[in-house]
């Protein structure tokens, strides 16, 4: 049977199922709206002749709600919207780092370049308590001791090591070295999971990228922003950081705390790491109480 979508039933008479040249009138649901065969995908025709659009939704006021319509890039608008408050909040955090930092003997470009390589925010903190002030090598800063910059490295490391997974949840996305490289330098909780929602792997390409170097530049730039005006803050920015520290771990480790076994490794592992750090210097005893830690979870696992 041919149908003919652009005619109407009535410019042809009845419709004959037998007749190949009969057009199939629309049909007529329980709630008194008309499927029209002819009429474009998503749209509904009323008792009225009118057509609504079901892929917008219509208030009582005859407005229509386009939150979920989709940008250029593959994301929604409120995807979008929730981007730019998490860069904003970057901006926010990586003050405190910058102004942190220079606080402590770093120089602003010292600073800025620490946001520019790591790029992560917990690990960014952890590591400058551990080093305390200046950057090994670097002029007119105080070299840290060598357990210092170790307890540094490995702590910071320790921080971001659950981005090992949020790296595999893009693993179909990016094919190339280069664009591996990009990605695991914009990997970040928002970013991903902003991505992993979106259908089609060029999707959720577009939308990593967007969400991920918005972020990025929210944080390079609230980064430089503290470490210009960190000369002229008070030198209550040093008790700021090592504030900053505790509840960026905190805020990684409460949520993971799902049985009473758990909560009490994670109470005696701080209980240690308070103890240690009277004679430990920093970074050292969050290191200890994790290696302590360790063998409790493998257990519980």
């Amino acid at each position: 049977m041919t149908y003919q979508p652009n005619a109407r039933a009535s410019e042809t008479g009845p419709w004959d199922p037998a007749d190949p040249a009969a057009v199939r009138p629309a049909s007529a649901g329980r709630d008194g709206t008309r499927s029209d065969p002819g009429a474009t995908p998503g749209t509904e025709t009323g008792r009225d002749g009118t057509r609504s659009d079901t892929g917008t939704e219509t208030g009582r006021d005859g407005t229509r709600s386009d939150t979920g319509a989709e940008t250029g890039w593959g994301g929604t608008r409120s995807d979008l919207g929730l981007a730019l408050g998490a860069a904003a909040g970057a901006a926010t955090y990586s003050a405190v780092f910058g102004a942190a930092a220079v606080d402590r003997g770093w120089s602003a470009w010292e600073a800025v370049l620490a946001s520019v390589a790591v790029h992560a925010g917990s690990s960014q903190i952890v590591g400058l308590s551990a080093l305390g002030g200046g950057v090994p090598g670097a002029p007119g800063g105080a070299s840290p001791a060598t357990g210092a910059v170790i307890a540094a490295v490995v702590a910071a490391s320790l921080v971001n090591l659950r981005l090992t997974a949020f790296g595999l949840a893009l693993g179909d996305v990016f094919r190339t070295r280069w664009g591996r490289w990009l990605a695991a330098h914009l990997v970040s909780d928002e970013s991903v999971a902003a991505a992993v929602s979106r259908g089609t792997p060029a999707t959720r390409r577009r939308t990593f990228l967007v969400v991920g170097s918005l972020l990025f530049t929210g944080w390079v730039g609230g980064t430089a922003a503290g470490a210009v005006l960190g000369s002229v803050l008070p030198h209550g920015a040093r008790e700021a950081v090592d504030g900053a520290a505790a509840a960026a771990f905190a805020a990684l480790l409460v949520p993971l705390l799902r049985t009473r076994r758990e909560s009490l490794v994670a109470a005696g592992a701080a209980g240690l790491a308070l103890v240690a750090s009277w004679w430990l210097p920093p970074g050292l005893p969050v290191l200890v109480a994790a290696l302590a830690a360790v063998p409790f979870a493998v257990r519980s696992a």
